[in-house]
């Protein structure tokens, strides 16, 4: 649901006030972080980091272990965060890892 001033006129909220509707928006932004495996290594391919994450798996048992056991992977998770920085991905390699996978 929008909760745009514009989008509450239009739909007929025209009788609350900012302090109503502030209750119900939020001023952060929610990030996907949870991604399937492939999607991760599909980007990570496509962005010539395929090569990184392969050497995270075979150098991290517990990563390693995660990853066989999951069907997605969540990108801020501590272990993953771990590993990742362990490599020396840094965030904005993430960062371009999650738009890769959401551009499609």
């Amino acid at each position: 649901m929008h909760l745009d001033p514009e989008w509450l006129a239009a739909n007929g909220y025209v009788d609350m006030t900012d302090e109503e509707i502030a209750q119900y928006s939020t001023t952060t932004t929610m990030v996907q972080t949870v991604f399937t495996k492939l999607q991760i290594r599909r980007a990570m391919r496509a962005l010539e980091m395929e090569p990184v994450l392969d050497a995270i798996l075979a150098g991290n048992a517990t990563f390693a272990a995660d990853w066989a056991d999951a069907q997605e992977i969540d990108l801020a998770d501590p272990v993953f965060a771990s590993a990742i920085a362990a490599a020396g991905i840094t965030a904005e390699q993430i960062d371009a890892v999650k738009t890769k996978i959401l551009e499609g």
